[in-house]
């Protein structure tokens, strides 16, 4: 009996367990769940984490941050029960797409050439993951 029981602490401290929250508003599959528990090992990373998270919430996400709103960069950092903010990938998408229509805006405003190298390059610097 107690070889049990040292079996399954050994194998709870060798995950977390995480709360993970999808932000609003719900961009894809509005209807589908908002939350979800995750026990995970931290050595599965935070695209492990990720890519559960994803599969279970049943939409693309893009990051995790902690309640604070600090992205979460690593899973060892984290305590046990920690409770995340889930970004969905529309979201970055979404506000990449705002920033170009604001540069173009601005660029029509100044009677700029929005497609000529300075301008790309004006553009590219500001859009995440470029």
């Amino acid at each position: 009996m107690s070889l049990i029981f040292l079996s399954l602490l050994a194998s709870s401290a060798e995950t977390l367990r995480l709360y993970v929250h999808r932000e609003e508003p719900k961009l894809d599959n509005p209807n589908g769940p908002c939350s979800t528990l995750l026990d995970i090992a931290p050595s599965a990373g935070v695209d492990g984490a990720l890519r559960l998270a994803s599969a279970r919430l049943q939409v693309s996400l893009s990051s995790l941050a902690t309640e604070s709103g600090t992205t979460v960069t690593s899973l060892a950092a984290l305590a046990n029960d920690t409770t995340l903010r889930a970004l969905e990938a529309s979201h970055a998408e979404a506000a990449a797409r705002r920033e170009l229509a604001a540069a173009y805006r601005l660029f029509h405003m100044y009677g700029l050439a929005p497609f000529d190298g300075e301008s790309i390059n004006f553009i590219a610097a500001r859009v995440p993951g470029s």
